[in-house]
């Protein structure tokens, strides 16, 4: 297993991100598994997660998520964002192979930042490739933490025609880095053979966050 450092440019120095090279779904996806190795405090909250770096916190939450293109051998049963409780963004994720060829597919996940009030979203340094296979078996901090919300074995194969899932996932101690930049991010997750990406030979899905920042010390 490798890494390497991106920084991000167009943030300060300390936004330093580590990526891993095999992810679940990255939803959880993905700002999971981006470890500072900085302290993180929890809030004691239901809502998200209060992580405190240079006198600032942010809190995650789920935003939207769409099925953006699909392929008949690994379907999407349900993806969707709703209100748990009425107030807490959660999301639900379900989807079924219907082939092992899928174990072997690619995974890449790129992450796209919102600036300013436009609906334009740029592409970032925020990125992932991988294998269906090595995103479900990978040893990663943010792994035990979708354990409370899916249904996923911890290592390979998958079964063919079980329904699998993700359920009412949403930012916690586990799944939230020590700090994120920006405000509003999408990140496209597709799943393909080798040299699918970006055809119809890929399946896409989208999910959208935000990002709240808070003065140090400030509750909410």
């Amino acid at each position: 297993m490798t890494f390497r450092m991106l920084r991000i440019m167009h943030f300060p120095p300390f936004f330093v991100l580590k990526i891993g090279t095999g992810s679940l779904i990255c939803i959880a996806l993905l700002t999971s598994c981006f470890n500072l190795n900085r302290e993180v405090v929890a809030a004691n909250k239901p809502s998200g997660i209060l992580n405190v770096l240079q006198g600032r916190s942010c809190k995650l939450f789920n935003e939207y998520a769409e099925l953006v293109r699909a392929i008949p051998e690994y379907e999407v049963k349900l993806i969707e964002v709703v209100k748990y409780n009425k107030t807490l963004p959660v999301l639900n994720f379900q989807f079924i192979l219907h082939h092992q060829s899928v174990m072997s597919y690619k995974l890449w996940v790129d992450g796209y930042q919102k600036y300013g009030m436009e609906h334009i979203y740029k592409r970032s340094a925020l990125a992932l490739h991988t294998t269906v296979c090595d995103s479900v078996s990978g040893s990663f901090f943010f792994t035990n933490a979708l354990r409370n919300f899916t249904n996923l074995p911890s290592t390979c194969p998958l079964k063919v025609g079980h329904l699998y899932y993700v359920r009412r996932f949403y930012f916690n101690e586990k799944s939230t880095p020590p700090t994120f930049p920006g405000y509003k991010w999408r990140f496209d997750v597709q799943i393909g053979p080798e040299g699918s990406r970006d055809t119809n030979r890929s399946s896409l899905y989208r999910f959208y966050l935000r990002v709240e920042w808070h003065d140090r010390g400030a509750t909410s």
